[in-house]
C-alpha cells in the first residue's frame, strides 16, 4: 500500500482542530477552514461504506469531509456550541448517525445529518468531576439495532432498538468509562476501559468480568481501547501516567487480554514553550499618585492587565527569551538563523478596532492568522462582542523574527505601555523592526502606538525608518560623544570650534541663527551670550538630546526676555521642513559626518535648496590629522557613529560642488593647531549667498 492513504487526527489544546496527512503520515497540514480558532476535536468517524467521507465532532458543532479530510464543511445541528465527545455511524444504514455530547446526552440523525433528534435517555448531569460526557458510541456491526454508549462518569448504556430506548447497564463495571470496543469474534464480546481496569462482557452487559488491571501496565492510567478488525485476539490499550498526564504508551495483547506487552512507537513531539504572566493589579498601582477617590486610581485596580497580552508580555519575552530574541544559540548557532515552521497562540489579545487590525499587522509579515472573537459575557449575549480575541499565527520564519514581531506588535494592539517611553524605545523599535517595519503597510500606525503617540518620538522613528534604517545626525552623537571629547581634550578642540563659529557669525552680522543638530545645547548656550543674535533655534532628531538641552539651558527658569530668543525643535535634517526657513545663518557643527553618504544629497536639498539661509557654516573632522591623535588606531574614525571622515581635498570638493549647484560661494578656514603637512584637526566651510 505504501503511503497511498490519508490520515486524520483530531486534536485539543494548543494546535487543536483537525490535522490531515495525504501521504500516510509523511507530511501533515492543520485544517484551519472552517474550524474556528482553538477548536477542540474529540471525535472522528469514517463512513463504513465510503471511507473518504469523514465526520468530525468539536466543541462548536459537527463537520464533514468528502475528500479524505482535505477539506471540510460545517453541518447544521442542535449541537452548536456544545462539546461533542463521540460519533458513531450505522454500518448497515450510513444515513443514521449517533452523536454523544457533554453534559451527557445523545442525538441521532436518520438523514445523513440534515436533521437531528435528541434521544430519550436519562443520563447523569453531574458527578464528582463536573458534567459527565459520552466518551464512546458504538453500533454493533452484526446487529445494527444494538447501540452502546459509554459515559464518564455514569457507566454503560445499551439500546436494542436502534436508539429508540435505552437501558442503563449495571453489572459490575466501573462507571468511569474511558473507551469501549466490540470484538468481531464469536460470541460478541464488548470491552470497556476504565481508569484502573479493563472489563469485558459476553452477555450484552448483564455481567462483566475483569480482563486486566493497570498495575500490569507500564503506566497506570487506562484510556482508550481498540481491537484489530481481522484478529479479535489482538487488543490495543492506550495508557497514561495520570488523568491530566504528560506521557503515554500503548499496551498490546495477542491472546484476548491474557498477557500484555508494551509497544514502543516513534514520534516527534512538537517543542512547545508557554509564557504565563502573573500580574498583580494592586502592585501596578502601589506608589502611584492619587487616591481612592480618583477615577484613574480606581482604574489601576479594576482593569484587564492581568488577562491580556500587553507590554508586560513584551518585557517578559525580552527577558525570558533574551538569547532567542537576539538570534543567538550557544548549542545550535546555525539553527538560530534558519526559518523553521513555527506557531504562536495568544490567548487574549486586545484590539478595539477588531479582528481586521490583528490581520493587518501580522498577515503582511507572511503569517497565516486565525482570530476568534469573544462575547463580553456569554451569560448576557445582548452586551455584544468584547474587544478581546484569541489569535494563532503560523509561518516558516526565524524564531528571532517571530519574537521580534510579537515584541513590537503586542503593545501596538493594546495601544498602551506600562512604562515611561523615551528615546530608548525608539532604539528598540528600530532594532526589533529591522528588516520588516520600514516596508510594513501599517508602519505609521505601528510607530505611533508603540511610542504611545508621543509625536516627537514617532516622527523621530519614521525619519530614521525612511532613511532605510540609518540614524539621523546626533542620535548617537550623544551616545559616543564622550569618547571623541576625550580624544580631542588635550588641544581643547571643542572650545576652539565653538569660538570659530562665533567669530564667523559676528563677521557675517547674523542675528537669526539655527543650530542644525544642536544636540545637548552646548553651542546654543554660547550663542545666548551674543547680544547681537536675537533669535536662536536648535533642531535635533533626538528627543532625549533636546530634553537635556532644555535642562542645560534652564529654560524653565530663564527670564522671559532671554527665553523668547530660544526655540528648540524636533526634526530631521534629511527631510524638508519649512520651520528651517528664514534664518541669516545655519550651523552644522560636527554633523554631516553622522549622515550616511547616500543621504548627503537629501541634506543638501533640505539646507541649501529648501531652507536657503543667508549663510551656512559646516565643521567636520580632517581625516588627515587623525594620525596625530594618540590612542586612535590607524584607519579608525574619531567617533563610532561617523559614517565617513573626509580629507581636506574631499571636503573642499564636496563643498564647491554644493556651492556651484545652489548658487552659494564658499571659503574654508582651519580650526585647531595646524600641522605642516596634515593641516588642522577640524575644517570649516563658510557658505554665503
Amino acid at each position: 500500500m505504501g503511503n497511498n492513504y490519508s490520515i486524520c487526527v483530531g486534536a485539543v489544546g494548543f494546535g487543536g482542530g483537525v490535522w490531515h496527512s495525504p501521504d500516510g503520515g509523511d507530511n501533515w497540514n492543520r485544517i484551519r477552514d472552517p474550524f474556528p480558532l482553538g477548536s477542540q476535536v474529540r471525535a472522528l468517524a469514517a463512513y463504513p461504506d465510503d471511507p473518504s467521507r469523514i465526520l468530525a465532532g468539536s466543541d462548536n458543532g459537527i463537520y464533514r469531509s468528502e475528500d479524505k479530510g482535505a477539506t471540510w464543511e460545517k453541518l447544521w445541528s442542535p449541537m452548536e456550541g456544545v462539546p461533542i465527545w463521540s460519533i458513531a455511524i450505522d454500518p448497515q444504514d450510513t444515513q443514521t448517525i449517533f452523536v454523544g455530547i457533554k453534559p451527557a446526552a445523545l442525538y441521532r440523525s436518520r438523514d445523513d445529518g440534515q436533521s437531528w433528534t435528541r434521544l430519550s435517555v436519562q443520563m447523569a448531569q453531574e458527578c464528582h468531576i463536573g458534567p459527565p460526557m459520552v466518551t464512546m458510541l458504538m453500533v454493533d456491526p452484526k446487529d445494527h439495532r444494538t447501540v452502546w454508549a459509554g459515559v464518564e462518569v455514569d457507566g454503560v448504556y445499551r439500546s436494542l432498538d436502534g436508539g429508540d430506548t435505552w437501558t442503563h447497564v449495571e453489572g459490575g463495571v466501573h462507571p468511569d468509562i474511558h473507551g469501549m470496543a466490540i470484538s468481531p469474534g464469536e460470541p460478541n464480546k464488548v470491552f470497556a476501559s476504565t481508569p484502573r481496569e479493563i472489563f469485558s462482557t459476553t452477555d450484552m452487559g448483564e455481567s462483566w468480568e475483569s480482563v486486566v488491571t493497570t498495575d500490569r501496565f507500564v503506566l497506570p492510567y487506562s484510556r482508550g481501547i481498540a481491537i484489530k478488525p481481522d484478529d479479535p485476539n489482538v487488543i490495543f490499550a492506550a495508557v497514561g501516567d495520570t488523568a491530566i498526564g504528560s506521557t503515554g504508551a500503548i499496551q498490546r495483547s495477542k491472546d484476548a487480554g491474557k498477557t500484555w506487552e508494551t509497544r514502543r512507537f516513534q514520534w516527534n513531539p512538537i517543542p512547545t514553550s508557554a509564557l504565563l504572566l502573573d500580574i498583580d493589579p494592586i502592585g501596578l498601582v502601589r506608589g502611584k499618585p492619587g487616591g481612592p477617590n480618583t477615577g484613574a486610581w480606581l482604574e489601576q485596580y479594576v482593569n484587564d492587565r492581568p488577562y491580556v497580552a500587553s507590554s508586560h508580555l513584551s518585557v517578559a519575552i525580552a527577558t525570558v527569551f533574551r538569547s532567542a530574541l537576539a538570534g543567538t544559540s550557544k548549542d545550535r548557532p546555525t539553527l538560530a538563523d534558519q526559518a523553521i515552521p513555527l506557531e504562536a497562540r495568544i490567548e487574549v489579545a486586545p484590539s478595539r478596532e477588531g479582528a481586521d487590525l490583528i490581520r493587518s499587522l501580522f498577515q503582511p509579515l507572511g503569517y497565516s492568522v486565525e482570530v476568534q472573537g469573544h462575547e463580553l459575557d456569554d451569560r448576557f449575549p445582548e452586551w455584544g462582542a468584547s474587544p478581546y480575541f484569541s489569535v494563532e499565527l503560523a509561518s516558516e520564519v526565524r524564531l528571532r523574527d517571530l519574537l521580534a514581531h510579537l515584541y513590537v506588535l503586542l503593545p501596538v494592539l493594546d495601544d498602551d505601555k506600562h512604562y515611561w517611553v523615551g528615546d530608548d524605545e525608539v532604539d528598540k523599535l528600530l532594532r526589533y523592526g529591522e528588516g520588516w517595519l520600514n516596508n510594513h503597510p501599517q508602519r505609521d500606525l505601528i510607530s505611533r502606538r508603540y511610542l504611545k503617540h508621543q509625536r516627537d518620538l514617532w516622527r523621530q522613528a519614521l525619519a530614521q525608518l525612511l532613511d532605510a534604517g540609518q540614524a539621523d545626525p546626533s542620535v548617537t552623537t550623544v551616545r559616543y560623544g564622550q569618547e571623541e571629547e576625550q580624544l580631542e581634550a588635550p588641544i581643547k578642540l571643542g572650545e576652539q570650534r565653538i569660538q570659530a563659529v562665533l567669530d564667523t557669525l559676528r563677521s557675517l552680522g547674523s542675528t537669526r541663527v539655527v543650530d542644525l543638530g544642536c544636540g545637548e545645547g552646548r553651542l546654543i548656550s554660547e550663542l545666548l551670550k551674543e547680544p547681537a543674535i536675537r533669535s536662536i533655534t536648535g533642531v535635533d532628531v533626538s528627543h532625549r538630546a533636546l530634553q537635556t538641552a532644555r535642562a542645560r539651558l534652564h529654560l524653565d527658569t530663564m527670564p522671559n526676555q532671554q527665553r523668547e530668543r530660544i526655540n528648540l525643535l524636533h526634526g530631521s535634517l534629511t527631510y524638508r521642513d519649512k520651520r528651517l526657513s528664514g534664518f541669516d545663518a545655519a550651523i552644522a557643527m560636527e554633523v554631516i559626518e553622522h549622515i550616511d553618504p547616500l543621504r548627503l544629497d537629501a541634506f543638501e536639498e533640505v539646507v541649501f535648496g529648501s531652507a536657503k539661509p543667508g549663510a551656512v557654516l559646516i565643521t567636520t573632522p580632517n581625516a588627515e590629522y587623525n594620525a596625530l591623535f594618540k590612542g586612535l588606531p590607524a584607519g579608525e574614525f574619531r567617533h563610532r557613529d561617523h559614517r565617513f571622515e573626509w580629507t581636506r581635498e574631499q571636503f573642499q570638493a564636496w563643498s564647491r560642488g554644493v556651492a556651484n549647484r545652489r548658487s552659494y560661494e564658499v571659503r574654508f578656514d582651519n580650526i585647531g593647531p595646524e600641522h605642516d603637512t596634515l593641516g588642522s584637526p577640524t575644517q570649516l566651510g563658510v557658505f554665503t549667498r
